[in-house]
């Protein structure tokens, strides 16, 4: 019975219910089938204060260590193609085939000079070295 079946069985038995003010009662337990008791609702929340530790530390082992590339220059696609290559070119990221989806920094009222969104030419490089990876047209 589905929350919206239960709920209508109940007024359909209890018409006061939904008035502005009904009087105070419990909702009897045959219309409580699929209802978390308090003691059912305090283990499985115990449960998950004890597991989540755990598991959050065993999802983290899993996954491989950071990695950070730096490149500094005054040219912005030469600079992003180095800090692309960095951390292992872009083909370690997109593969034949995928389609990519490129979203630029363009939230502000300013010029990219400073540094409110991402330069056109960073764009174009980081789409140029997805095409080259294999990324195709969508």
């Amino acid at each position: 019975m589905t929350e919206f079946h239960r709920e209508r069985k109940y007024l359909e038995n209890y018409p006061h219910a939904g008035t502005i003010a009904p009087p105070v009662q419990t909702i009897p337990r045959q219309f409580q089938e699929d209802c978390m008791d308090r003691r059912t609702f305090i283990k499985a929340t115990g449960t998950a204060v004890v597991l989540a530790p755990v598991l959050i530390r065993e999802t983290l082992a899993a996954r491989e260590p950071s990695l950070v590339a730096v490149a500094e220059g005054t040219d912005y696609a030469a600079t992003t193609r180095k800090a692309i290559n960095g951390v292992g070119g872009m083909k370690r990221f997109v593969k034949a085939g995928d389609v990519v989806v490129v979203k630029p920094n363009m939230g502000w009222d300013r010029s990219s000079e400073f540094g409110a969104n991402t330069h056109p030419q960073v764009v174009r490089a980081v789409v140029e070295e997805c095409l080259a990876a294999g990324a195709k047209l969508a």
